[in-house]
């Protein structure tokens, strides 16, 4: 969760987006690298926004704009890539892959 420090009561679900969408790469700016305070990949750290909804398999991810967080200088920002074919509601939890989720539980 990330919540803000004036109103805690604003908050917004994140969650890795490797975790779901395993081929997600793209590239940072130099200007967002130097901003940042980057100097290793192992640096950042990406979360995607996420669209809750009392449906599981109605939880989507914003992978067009990700927040990186800079581990080295606890900045962090939202990026918004161009030039890329990932979507604004990418869903999280996709039918074929839970149902071989529950076959190899089985």
């Amino acid at each position: 969760w990330l919540v803000s420090l004036d109103d805690p009561a604003v908050s917004f679900a994140m969650l890795e987006p490797f975790l779901f969408e395993e081929d997600y790469a793209f590239e940072l700016t130099d200007r967002d690298v130097e901003e940042l305070g980057l100097h290793e990949p192992t640096d950042a750290m990406v979360r995607c926004l996420l669209t809750l909804d009392e449906e599981p398999d109605l939880i989507t991810a914003n992978l067009l704009a990700p927040l990186v967080f800079s581990r080295r200088t606890h900045m962090a920002r939202q990026v918004i890539l161009s030039d890329v074919n990932y979507s604004l509601r990418a869903k999280v939890l996709r039918p074929e892959a839970m149902e071989e989720e529950l076959r190899a539980s089985a």
